[in-house]
C-alpha cells in the first residue's frame, strides 16, 4: 500500500463509498462504521457506507448504524451513488461476487479507484491494497491504516468501539489462533482512549431473544450430529424450523462454535436453509485442519484456516447425508 500516494487521493476531499459482504456480521460492520468516522474526522465530507443486505440486530446499537445505506432496500439510490463514487473501499471480503447483487455495479459500472482492505485468502487483485490473511480481523486492518494513512488524525471512543466489535466478534473474544499480540496491543490502545470493553461485550453477546435461545437450545437437542470416527460434527437448520422460533437474522450467529467445542471434535460445520431454497454454511476447526480449502472444494465458498463459509443449491437434507462423506474424502486426499 502507498500511503503517500493514497493520502493525495484522499486529500482531495473525494465521492468515497465505502462496502463490504454480504450478511454482514461484526467485523464487516464494525470495519465500515470505524472507518467512516475515521474519514470524516480527516475532512472527508462525501462518504457513504452501503451494505449490500441488512445486518443482525444486536449490531444496531454501533455510533452511526443509521447512516449504512441497505442496498437490497435502496437499490437505485445506491446504484446511483456507486457509479457517482470517486474512490471505493472494499472491506473484509476478497473478492467482488461477496457483494451478491452490488458486485456487478462495483466491479463493472464503477470506475473508482478501489481500495482493498481485508484478511481472507486469495484475494483479487486492485490499485490499493492492504491485505494481510495472518490478521484476526479487517477492524485490526483498519487501526493499522489509520495510523499509516494519517497518525496526526486521533481516535474517539466511537471509533474504538466499532473496530473493538469487530475484533472482537472475529476473534472469538481473543480466543482464536489468529489472535495476535497486536491484537492485544490494539484493544489496550482502544481501553486507554476510555472504550468500556465490558460494555461492548454485554451489546453483542448479551442481548439475546427469548425466541434465540429457544432456538439454540432446540438446535443442540435436537440436531447436532457427532461423527466420532472423523472427529467432526455439523448441525442444521431448515426455514420450517427457523420460523418455528420467530427466526431473525443473527439468530444463529456462533451457533457453529458450539459444535466445535466437544473436546472429541476438530471440524464441525452448521448448515442453514436460506429463503429462497439454498444452503448457507459455516465451517470451522481447530489446529491445522484447513476448512478454507474444504470449503472451497465442495462448497462454492471460502475464507480462513479454521474458519469458512460456503453455499450450495441443493436440498438441504441431501447437503447434511453427504457432509460425512465429503469429510472423509477431504480427510482421504490431505492423508496422502
Amino acid at each position: 500500500m502507498n500511503y503517500q500516494e493514497l493520502k493525495k487521493v484522499i486529500s482531495a476531499n473525494p465521492k468515497v463509498v465505502l462496502t463490504t459482504h454480504r450478511s454482514p456480521d461484526g467485523d464487516a460492520i464494525g470495519s465500515i462504521l470505524g472507518l467512516y468516522l475515521f474519514l470524516k474526522k480527516m475532512g472527508l465530507t462525501q462518504v457513504t457506507p452501503i451494505i449490500p443486505d441488512p445486518d443482525a440486530d444486536f449490531l444496531h446499537w454501533m455510533p452511526n448504524h443509521d447512516l449504512l445505506l441497505d442496498y437490497s432496500s435502496n437499490t437505485d439510490q445506491a446504484k446511483s451513488i456507486i457509479a457517482d463514487a470517486e474512490v471505493i473501499f472494499l472491506l473484509d471480503f476478497n473478492v467482488t461476487s461477496r457483494l451478491g447483487d452490488m458486485g456487478a455495479d462495483v466491479d463493472q459500472n464503477s470506475t473508482a479507484t478501489k481500495i482493498l482492505i481485508d484478511h481472507h485468502r486469495e484475494p483479487d487483485d486492485f490499485p490499493y491494497m492492504l491485505s494481510e490473511v495472518g490478521a484476526s480481523s479487517t477492524a485490526e486492518l483498519i487501526y493499522v491504516f489509520t495510523r499509516e494513512l494519517a497518525p496526526e488524525v486521533k481516535l474517539d471512543v466511537d471509533i474504538a468501539a466499532c473496530l473493538y466489535t469487530g475484533i472482537v466478534t472475529d476473534t472469538g473474544s481473543f480466543r482464536f489462533n489468529s489472535t495476535s499480540p497486536r491484537t492485544h496491543r490494539i484493544a489496550a490502545d482502544f481501553m486507554e482512549l476510555g472504550l468500556e470493553t465490558a460494555k461492548i461485550h454485554n451489546l453483542v453477546y448479551d442481548t439475546n431473544s427469548f425466541n434465540r435461545l429457544q432456538l439454540m437450545g432446540y438446535t443442540l437437542s435436537n440436531k447436532l450430529q457427532l461423527f466420532p470416527e472423523i472427529e467432526a460434527s455439523c448441525m442444521s437448520l431448515s426455514q420450517e424450523e427457523l420460523q418455528r422460533f420467530n427466526y431473525k437474522k443473527g439468530d444463529t450467529e456462533g451457533l457453529v462454535n458450539y459444535g466445535l467445542s466437544m473436546k472429541e471434535v476438530k471440524f464441525t460445520a452448521f448448515f442453514r436453509e436460506a429463503e429462497d431454497g439454498s444452503v448457507k454454511i459455516s465451517f470451522r476447526s481447530k489446529g491445522q485442519f484447513d476448512v478454507n480449502t474444504f470449503a472451497r472444494t465442495y462448497y462454492n465458498g471460502g475464507g480462513h484456516l479454521n474458519a469458512a463459509g460456503g453455499r450450495v443449491e441443493k436440498p438441504l437434507d441431501e447437503v447434511v447425508r453427504t457432509f460425512p462423506e465429503m469429510a472423509k474424502s477431504y480427510m482421504k486426499e490431505l492423508s496422502k
